[in-house]
């Protein structure tokens, strides 16, 4: 072979490699975007996107946070029941007081088993958390409800409703408010 036929094959062989090095480089960012699109979509929550959960943070909160979801709406859509019962109780004619105050007290006692579920729920949630995660939930907590001067902007069943309940709903095509809540 002449050296010019040798050089000539140099180059091209060097020209392929760096074509595959490069194509195998590309597929390699293409792959790492997708894995890294894919871990964070699996945190569903916005508001635990927003805190920045890891993924091991993330395993360890989300079957609490589905069954917190699953109790809570079934607490939430109970009180709106009996809501709507005593509604329609004192719309219908003339009910006696006790009848009343036995709904009320049946509503009562269903919103602080609700209270209690939401406490529940931030309790095993902070000892999942950073204490750089609680500092900003419960900020946000603060914030959202009202207990920082902002105003009242929870909704529903108080907190579990208004926050919490909503920022779990989310996972399913709930309100997804910029915040995360």
């Amino acid at each position: 072979m002449s050296r010019k036929t040798i050089h000539w094959l140099l180059v091209l062989s060097v020209a392929f490699n760096i074509g595959l090095v490069g194509r195998w480089a590309g597929r390699a960012a293409i792959e790492h975007w997708r894995n890294e699109r894919n871990r964070a979509e699996r945190v569903w929550c916005p508001l635990h996107r927003n805190l920045g959960v890891s993924e091991k943070q993330w395993a360890a909160m989300e079957p609490e946070l589905l069954e917190f979801r699953r109790s809570s709406q079934a607490f939430c859509s109970e009180i709106r029941r009996r809501q709507a019962e005593l509604i329609d109780m004192i719309a219908e004619g003339d009910p006696h007081p006790d009848t009343l105050a036995a709904r009320q007290k049946e509503i009562l006692d269903r919103q602080q088993q609700l209270q209690m579920l939401i406490i529940e729920h931030l309790l095993a949630e902070k000892e999942v958390l950073s204490p750089e995660q609680q500092s900003a939930l419960f900020s946000l907590m603060r914030r959202r409800c009202g207990c920082a001067g902002a105003g009242p902007d929870c909704e529903g069943c108080g907190i579990g409703n208004g926050m919490l309940h909503r920022t779990a709903s989310t996972g399913s095509g709930g309100n997804d408010n910029s915040d995360g809540l």
